[in-house]
């Protein structure tokens, strides 16, 4: 965020489920992963498109579009769990929870606020009042990254670099040093 200088902001959303009652617009990971693939397609594609790949049936009935976003990015790995409150209430009985989460643009981001917090000492705030800001430049700066556990990305790097055959590319960097040696001797 170029106005306040910050980086690896998330958004804050919140899904709802009534105490007393079937229906849970926050079942989330629980209900399955998705491939990022999968889910920003269906985040592009609009309402339909959503409604079709959020949790099945209790999310069609009860839920907002907003709370199905949230399923889909949770689903793909993009939001972290900040915490559940009371939202709703008669006679000092809970009736309806709200689920806060913060949500980033990618599972690196969210690994990144997930480890890096702790490494600072920067607790999440409570679900009724966290903003998931990101981290200032000087926090950032002290985070030491060789110590965070990137496993859940590791894969999806993997597969998004394409390595080239191990065989072809020895085999091209020693025709390129032999080539270097053929021009300039020795």
């Amino acid at each position: 965020d170029e106005n306040n200088f910050t980086v690896f902001s998330g958004e804050r959303d919140s899904c709802h489920k009534p105490v007393f009652g079937l229906i849970n617009c926050c079942a989330g990971k629980t209900s399955g992963l998705l491939t990022i693939g999968a889910g920003a397609a269906a985040l592009a594609g609009g309402p339909a498109a959503i409604a079709a790949l959020a949790t099945p049936f209790l999310t069609l009935f009860a839920c907002s579009q907003g709370e199905m976003k949230l399923d889909i990015k949770d689903r793909m790995g993009f939001c972290h769990k900040v915490g559940t409150y009371c939202s709703s209430s008669i006679l000092g009985i809970c009736k309806t929870k709200r689920t806060a989460y913060c949500c980033f643009e990618s599972k690196l981001s969210r690994i990144l606020q997930e480890q890096g917090r702790i490494q600072l000492n920067k607790p999440w705030d409570k679900p009724k009042k966290e903003q998931c800001k990101g981290f200032t430049i000087e926090e950032f700066a002290s985070l030491d990254l060789s110590v965070m556990d990137f496993t859940e990305v590791y894969s999806e790097f993997m597969d998004a670099a394409k390595l080239p055959d191990e065989v072809q590319t020895m085999t091209d960097i020693q025709a390129k040093i032999q080539g270097y040696y053929d021009l300039h001797g020795q």
